[in-house]
Formats: structure tokens, C-alpha cells, sequence
């Protein structure tokens, strides 16, 4: 990308060249207000009922303006600004390339899972398609947030209103309805050690009577950010009080005999050369994206109105990390360039191939996305109301990840000639077409997912009580989910031995929610100002794992004096992902060539027999299934305008976590009594034919062939699997103040997330493990102050991450906290003093310092990979500078 880094300099001319046209049209954008009752027609995340704000529940939302106030360039930056939504809070966001997961999962309530999402994620409401090759998460970033209208987290279960995945809670972007004129907006960002970001957006729209119509299109890009440009991550921590966690797959060689290492050259006993290949890592990788987004709105008669939106979505990301390496190779003595350092017929080289491919190796991933989602909506009379959606997404994911040939690598080893053999001392010195056999290698692979949905919502009131219109909607909803994968380890170009599954799945849904003012304002007591009831139901029926039914009910109390109590209870579920079961390409049988994981008892013997490993996606997996329930209050006083104030109480219960090792792994698969189904020990020849079949089987021709001399010691299931519960309860606390002022206003806010408790077990009745603050933070926040003074808007933001206690990190048992602050001015010229020339009406010019102070990330004590895994992740203080234009 660094020559593709230039055309945000070209696009920022084409701003430049758009800023000295004359105006067409007097720019507005038309934005629904809410408040407390009334939502109107509006998409709300927590209810499908028009006309009531949703009963029982907080919903945290992050409007326009506070979007725009961050700089984002990206949906997974707002994220990070909100503490309920921990695997994003407090971290740069930023896409991988690895076959796993090529975009990030936001995950409220840090519900950890291994197969699906227990974070539900919309657009407007309604489902997404997935996206990547072992997982079906949709894309956070598929939207620029230029279209945003605003962002909606609803930190509860959500089953009973949206099916699956609804555990920890729902994120629902909602996109603006309507635009007239024009708009132009870009930021530029820049960071220590050469790192640079920035976007450019263009909307436009109209309106007619009756109607309208806009159109945004958007390109932003950035370059990587390589850890040699900062202090961290590295490998060798010595400095900091750490450990060397330096490897031996070096440029320089070393070789092993028996027990004794040699560093090459010099080829002393005992001596070993030592490389940090973490300093070759991205902290962010180069990532440039191309999204196009339009929306369309006409009434068709009276009562009768169309709403369609579409969009496409086209990301590149390039990742580096340090060139390949290998370890243990074998050299025997009949390779020409054979080192001879004691007595034998072989020894053992560890090297890297960075002397003669460079010292990085680059893998790269694609995600090409696009959907259409028309709505009809019907006014059948009486305020009843029939939405009718169709809805169709499609996502290709494509990644190719560097490697090694094993075959060629070993041949080459165990050349007798210098034109076929390998020279692991001096690379230079092998032949280029073996080097080409070895290195013309990688993994390959790509996926296409498609949802098709239709659903039909009616809404509309039932019969009026005193305290209002009892009110009520009911629905259908029919999914049909499809994936397409493809993965293949092997030369470029090949595609023997891929692994290739066509999956898919269809849904039927019927749901219906109720909501029950029993006291209102014409009839309301001293202390029961107004009482709403909810009560909602959904049942899903699945083609591939049967059916399931999730209840909700909540209660929302206005006491008095601006005081409202609150709460619910409902069940939610996660469905196991096509990726995870029947369309997992990463489904195998791995061959290990010994048994490291033995029963007690077992002889010494039983090390030297092979052991087949069962990896990947797992059919036979079942839901996660939960119970959510949660209490709390909002305070309003009346004597304090402008000041509100809520604490939420929430509890979770997550059973039949999906997991891919049981705890304890290894040694409770041979002491647990509830984890023998995962293992089988001495395996006959028919057993293992059948645990194995239909999978590709690797480190073997066949299973047959394991049969010989030695025989199996053990079949180990280590796929994904339900298996044990964990339960999560905290408290969540919001507060704003809004203060006007003789010169404009001052303002604060806080939201926060406390953990108050963390237990697993590792199955039932096996007796709960507090985990609470152990490698995870128990309290975030995030503090903003500021003040309007005319048109100018100036705020301080502290995102706290409180440390934790740490496993796994050497001595260290405790992580310290990350507190960056990021300061934000935004002046609007429309709203300063004075009279503006011509070419300043309309133009809004921001400043953005992220990390403002530099902020280092916590030390922790453990070996990096590619990215830092320590309470938070920073680019370093990042200056992002914006300008928008209305026309």
C-alpha cells in the first residue's frame, strides 16, 4: 500500500477542487427524534412495536454528533469507544488475514466462545450476512460511518425479538433514512514511525414529494504499522523484568546433537544464536477499503410506502510478520553441505529463510460483501401496520497465508547432490528451483456465505386500558443460509487435497411481543407514576440441529420525582455457525507421529505410538444457551436540568459453552470421568475408521496405514465441542450533564462496566472456578468533559481499562491499567461568531488527538505473536485532522 498511500493525497485534492464549486443546494439531513414514549416509526433496537420506547431494558446509543466526534474512520473505532462491548474497548481495531477469523467479533459482556457469536449485530434491524472462511460473524465495517444515523447496543439478551446469537447482547447500526444536498467530508491521520490513516466520503441526495433517495460512497486506507517502529511487542523482555522468549529460527543457524546445541558459525557446544521475530510483526496491517451505500424511499399511495437500501464493500489487507522459518529439520550426513559438530549420521537445523526471501513474509486477505434489503410497509388502518422485508447479503472471503512445502522441504534435506539438496548455513548456496519446491507453498482459501430472508412484522394496538393503548406485534421470519468453502494446503496453483464443503441451513421463525401500560398518566398513584409491562416469545425452528423457544418478559416503573425502575428476564441462544459444523473446512484427522498426552500408568513405550488428533468443526454441536435477566434505574431529578443518571444490574448464565479443549486439557481427559467421551484409548482399526470417516486425513495416507509395527495409542477429539457453563454478573453505570452557559455549554458523560463476578464450570456439577479478573479487566470507563463556545466544540475522553491478575506470564501475576486520552475539537463555521465568507458556509473542520498523552500498553510478561496481548492496544498518540463541506 505504500504506493497506494498517495491517492488519499489525490482524493484530498479532489476535496479541495469540490470545496471551490458553487453551492447547489442548502444542505440538511433529516434525522427522527426521540424521546422517552415516543419513537414514531423508527428503527429501535429492544422492541418491534412503533410508538413505545423499549420496556425494561438499557440501551445505550451513540448518536451522530458523538461519532463524528471521534474521527472514525472505521465502525470498529466506535466500538472502541464503548466499554460494554470489551473485546473492542480500549483496543486499535484492525482486520487479520489468518483463515481463522478475518474480521474482528465484537463481544459485549466478554461471553468467550469458540463456535458462532453470543454478540448479535445488525443493520437497522435486521440480519446481516456473515463473513470469513471458519467463522460466520458479519462485518462490523461493511458501513462507513458516514451513513450512520446512529449506533445502538442493547447490553441484554435479545432472543425473544431476533433468534440467534442475542446473548450478550445486540449491536444494531442504523443508517439515515433520507439526505438532501450535498456533503464532502475526509480525514488525514498520522502516527509515530510513519503510520497514516484516512478517508474520504461523499453523500449526496434529494427529495421529491413523496419521496427520496441518497447515495454514499467512501474509500479509506492506512498503512501498516510495524512493530519496529515501536518498543513493543518483543520477544525479549529482560529490560522491562521480564523473560527471553527469543527463538533459534534464526538468519544464522543452529544446529543440534542430541541435547547440545551449536550456533553457526562459530559452532561452540552449548552456544545458541537468538532472534525477536516479533519485531517483524504488524501492530496494524495495511488495509485500504472501497464502500458504496444508498437507500430509497417512495410512497406508493396512501397507504402504502417502499424503503430499499443496498450496498457493496471491497477491503484489501496485507499483513507482514517475520519471514518463514523451520525448526528441527533433519540434515543427514549424505547432504553435501553437511556440518559435521559431533559424532553421527544426522543433526537437527533450525534456521529462517530470511537470508534470501527478505526478513518479512506477507499474507493477505480479501472480504468483497454486498446486500439489498427492501422493505414494503402497508397502514392497514386502525394504526395497524404490515412491514414486509426481504433481505439478501452475500460475502466472498479469499486469504492466502505464505508457508513451507514439508515434502520438498524434506527432500531437499536429504539431497545427495548440491543441485537437490538444501544448504541450511547458506541459502544462497541451494539451488533455486529447490528453493522455489520449498517456498511456492501456502495455505488458500475462501468462502462464500449468502443470507436470503423474508419477514413480515404486523403492529398496532390491541385495546386501551386507563394507562394507555395495550399494544402488540407478531411476526414471521424464514432464513435460508448458505457457505461455500474452500481451504487447500499446498504449491500455488493446486488444489490437491482441499478440503471443500458446501453447507446450508434453513430457519422458521414466529415470534410476537405485547406491551401492557397499566398505569399511565390518567391514572397514576403517588409512587407509580406510569408501569409498562413487555412480554415477548420467539420460536426457531432449525433443518440441522431441531428447534428451540425463548421467552421475555420486563417492566419498566416511573416512580417519581424523575426516578423509573427497570428490569427483565428471558432466555437467548447462540446457534452453533455453518463454519462450525457441517460447512467447517477445517474439519480433520492430524496424524502425530508419538502420544504426548498418556494416562497415568501408561509405559514409556506408548510415547513412540502414533496418536490421531479429530480437529476442526464439529457436527454434532449443540446451541450455547442462556439465561439473562437484569434490574436497574434511571434518575432524572428534577431539580438538576439536564442531568441523567442509570446503574444496571445483569446476570448471566452461558450453558454448553462451545470450547475446543475441556479445562484442565491435557490431564483431565484421562481424570474427569465427563470428559472419556473425548478420548479412546487403544483404539481398534474399526474405531478409528469410524471416528475418522469422511474427514481428510493428514500426516498419513490412510488410517489403515497407522496399523502396522506399532498400532494407535489413543483418538483424541479435540473439535469444537459444548462443553461446561460459565456465569458473568456486573453493574453497569451511565451519567450526562448538559449545563448551558452564557458563552454555550459545558457537558460530561460516563459510561462504565464493572465485573463483579466471573465463574466457570467445567461441566455440571463439577463445581464453579472464580475467574473473576483474572486476564480480564473487571472495570472499564469512559469519561468524556467538554464545552460548546460558539461554534467551537472542545472534549477530553479517558478510556480506563483497570489492570488484572495474570496466568501464564512467567512470575508476574498482575498487569497494570491502560488509560489513554484522546482530546477532540470540532469547529462548525455556521456556528461561530461573525459573518463567514462564501466558501466557509457549511464547513465543519476537525482535530482529533488519539492517545494524546502516549500511553503505553501494560507489560505482560509473555511471548507476543502478532498482536500485543496485554489490557489494551495502541497505536501511539495518532493526530487525525477532518474537514466536511455541505453543499
Amino acid at each position: 500500500m505504500r504506493s497506494r498511500s498517495r491517492s488519499i493525497f489525490v482524493y484530498g485534492a479532489a476535496i479541495s477542487a469540490l470545496l471551490g464549486a458553487p453551492a447547489f443546494a442548502q444542505s440538511s439531513t433529516a434525522q427522527a427524534q426521540t424521546d422517552d414514549d415516543v419513537v414514531s416509526e423508527i428503527v429501535v433496537t429492544g422492541t418491534l412495536i412503533r410508538g413505545v420506547a423499549p420496556v425494561g431494558a438499557n440501551v445505550i446509543g451513540v448518536d451522530e454528533a458523538k461519532i463524528k466526534s471521534t474521527g472514525a474512520l472505521t465502525n470498529q473505532q466506535v466500538l472502541a469507544q464503548i466499554p460494554a462491548v470489551s473485546s473492542q474497548f480500549g483496543y486499535a481495531p484492525s482486520t487479520t488475514t489468518g483463515i481463522g477469523a478475518t474480521t474482528q467479533r465484537p463481544n459485549i459482556r466478554n461471553l468467550g466462545s469458540s463456535g458462532g457469536n453470543t454478540t448479535l449485530i445488525l443493520v437497522d434491524g435486521h440480519n446481516m450476512v456473515g463473513a470469513g472462511i471458519l467463522m460466520t460473524t458479519p462485518d462490523s465495517n461493511m458501513l462507513p460511518p458516514s451513513v450512520l444515523q446512529r449506533v445502538e447496543i442493547m447490553a441484554d439478551g435479545g432472543s425473544s425479538l431476533y433468534g440467534a446469537d442475542a446473548v450478550g447482547g445486540i449491536i444494531n447500526f442504523i443508517t439515515r433514512k433520507s439526505f438532501d444536498g450535498v456533503e464532502v467530508s475526509g480525514h488525514y491521520g498520522l502516527a509515530k514511525g510513519g503510520y497514516q490513516a484516512g478517508d474520504v466520503n461523499v453523500i449526496g441526495g434529494t427529495s421529491w414529494t413523496g419521496g427520496s433517495a441518497y447515495l454514499a460512497i467512501s474509500h479509506s486506507e492506512n498503512t501498516n504499522l510495524s512493530a519496529s517502529k515501536r518498543d513493543w511487542p518483543r520477544q525479549d523482555l529482560r529490560d522491562r523484568g521480564g523473560d527471553d522468549y527469543r527463538v533459534a529460527t534464526c538468519p544464522a543457524a543452529n544446529i543440534t546433537v542430541g541435547s547440545t546445541n551449536y550456533a553457526y558459525p562459530g559452532l561452540v557446544a552449548g552456544t545458541r544464536n537468538l532472534c525477536d521475530l516479533a519485531f517483524y510483526s504488524d501492530i496494524v496491517p495495511e488495509e485500504q477499503q472501497d464502500s458504496f451505500f444508498g437507500a430509497f424511499n417512495q410512497e406508493l399511495g396512501e397507504r402504502v410506502s417502499l424503503h430499499a437500501t443496498a450496498y457493496y464493500t471491497d477491503r484489501q489487507t496485507t499483513q507482514q510478520a517475520a519471514q518463514r522459518t523451520t525448526t528441527g529439520l533433519t540434515i543427514p550426513q549424505t547432504n553435501p553441505f553437511f556440518v559435521r559438530v559431533a559424532p553421527g549420521t544426522s543433526e537437527s537445523v533450525a534456521f529462517s529463510f530470511a537470508p534470501i526471501l527478505g526478513d518479512y513474509v506477507r499474507s493477505d486477505a480479501s472480504l468483497t460483501q454486498y446486500g439489498v434489503t427492501p422493505t414494503l410497509t402497508v397502514r392497514l388502518g386502525g394504526d395497524w401496520q404490515l412491514n414486509t422485508m426481504l433481505n439478501y447479503g452475500r460475502s466472498k472471503t479469499g486469504t492466502h497465508l505464505p508457508g513451507l512445502n514439508p515434502t520438498a522441504l524434506a527432500a531437499a534435506a536429504a539431497g545427495t547432490t548440491t543441485a537437490t539438496a538444501l544448504n541450511p548455513f547458506d541459502l544462497s548456496q541451494t539451488n533455486a528451483a529447490v528453493i522455489s519446491g520449498i517456498v511456492n507453498y501456502g495455505n488458500s482459501s475462501h468462502s462464500t456465505q449468502t443470507l436470503t430472508e423474508g419477514r413480515m412484522i404486523a403492529d398496532g394496538p390491541l385495546f386501551s386500558l386507563p394507562g394507555g393503548d395495550v399494544r402488540a406485534a407478531i411476526g414471521v421470519d424464514l432464513q435460508r443460509q448458505e457457505s461455500d468453502a474452500f481451504s487447500v494446503n499446498g504449491p500455488s496453483g493446486s488444489s490437491a487435497g482441499a478440503s471443500v464443503k458446501n453447507a446450508h441451513r434453513n430457519v422458521s421463525s414466529v415470534f410476537g411481543q405485547v406491551i401492557v401500560p397499566v398505569i399511565g398518566s390518567a391514572n397514576a398513584l403517588p409512587l407509580v407514576q406510569a408501569l409498562k409491562l413487555d412480554a415477548s416469545i420467539r420460536y426457531d425452528d432449525y433443518s440441522d440441529f431441531g428447534s428451540t423457544t425463548n421467552p421475555k418478559i420486563g417492566f419498566t416503573w416511573d416512580v417519581a420525582g424523575g426516578l423509573t425502575l427497570r428490569g427483565n428476564y428471558g432466555t437467548s441462544f447462540n446457534a452453533p455457525s455453518l463454519a462450525d459444523t457441517t460447512g467447517a473446512v477445517d474439519t480433520r484427522a492430524s496424524i502425530i507421529t508419538v502420544s504426548p498426552y498418556r494416562a497415568a500408568g501408561s509405559p514409556i513405550t506408548d510415547l513412540f505410538r502414533p496418536t490421531i488428533v479429530l480437529a476442526g468443526g464439529n457436527p454434532d454441536l449443540k446451541p450455547q444457551t442462556a439465561d439473562t435477566w437484569s434490574i436497574g434505574a434511571d434518575w432524572k431529578p428534577t431539580g438538576l436540568p439536564g442531568f441523567t443518571a442509570g446503574v444496571t444490574y445483569w446476570d448471566i448464565k452461558l450453558k454448553d459453552t462451545i470450547v475446543v479443549a475441556p479445562p484442565g486439557f491435557p490431564t483431565s481427559l484421562f481424570t474427569v470421568p465427563a470428559f472419556q467421551k473425548f478420548i479412546t484409548i487403544n483404539p481398534t482399526l474399526a474405531q478409528a475408521q469410524a471416528a475418522t470417516a469422511g474427514m481428510f486425513i493428514d500426516g498419513a495416507p490412510n488410517i489403515a496405514a497407522l496399523y502396522g509395527a506399532t498400532t494407535p495409542y489413543l483418538i483424541l477429539d479435540a473439535r469444537r465441542k459444548n462443553v461446561g457453563n460459565l456465569y458473568a454478573t456486573g453493574l453497569d453505570f451511565n451519567a450526562n450533564y448538559v449545563k448551558s452557559t452564557d458563552f454555550g455549554s459545558v457537558f460530561a458523560t460516563l459510561y462504565a462496566t464493572r465485573l463483579l463476578d466471573r465463574d466457570s464450570e467445567a461441566y455440571d456439577g463439577a463445581g464453579k472456578v472464580d475467574l473473576l479478573g483474572v486476564n480480564t479487566s473487571k472495570l472499564q470507563l469512559s469519561a468524556t468533559g467538554g464545552v460548546n463556545w460558539g461554534g467551537l466544540t472542545a472534549q477530553a475522553t479517558l478510556n480506563h481499562r483497570q489492570g488484572y491478575k495474570v496466568t501464564g506470564a512467567g512470575s508476574q501475576t498482575k498487569t497494570g491499567s491502560f488509560d489513554p486520552v484522546n482530546l477532540a475539537f470540532i469547529y462548525r463555521f455556521d456556528e461561530g461568531q461573525g459573518q463567514n465568507p462564501g466558501w466557509a458556509r457549511g464547513m465543519t473542520l476537525s482535530l482529533n488527538i488519539d492517545n494524546a498523552f502516549n500511553e503505553k500498553v501494560p507489560f505482560l510478561n509473555v511471548s507476543p505473536s502478532q498482536t500485543v496481548p496485554t489490557n489494551g492496544s495502541t497505536i501511539g498518540r495518532f493526530f487525525n485532522m477532518g474537514l466536511t463541506k455541505h453543499f
